[in-house]
């Protein structure tokens, strides 16, 4: 599932130095709902998630999103 997920990163036009490398960021949009992004080796960010009604809800997609990629990836909750 990880070479799926490099593929995928490729096919998206994002470089190998910008894959994620350890922080999944949890955050709340201006409307209040929640959202994660991913920051590659660089620290910038690769991918934003859809946004989320409930916390809850985007850490389940935060925990789908890291059995794809299937690493030991932090999490830095800036949702409050």
């Amino acid at each position: 599932m990880k070479k799926f997920w490099g593929e995928l990163l490729k096919f998206f036009g994002v470089r190998e130095e910008q894959w994620p490398s350890g922080y999944i960021y949890v955050r709340r949009a201006s409307d209040k709902r929640y959202y994660f992004v991913i920051t590659g080796r660089n620290n910038k960010v690769v991918v934003t998630s859809e946004t989320y009604d409930t916390k809850q809800a985007c850490m389940k997609g935060v925990e789908s999103v890291r059995t794809i990629i299937r690493g030991a990836y932090s999490i830095k909750d800036f949702a409050g």
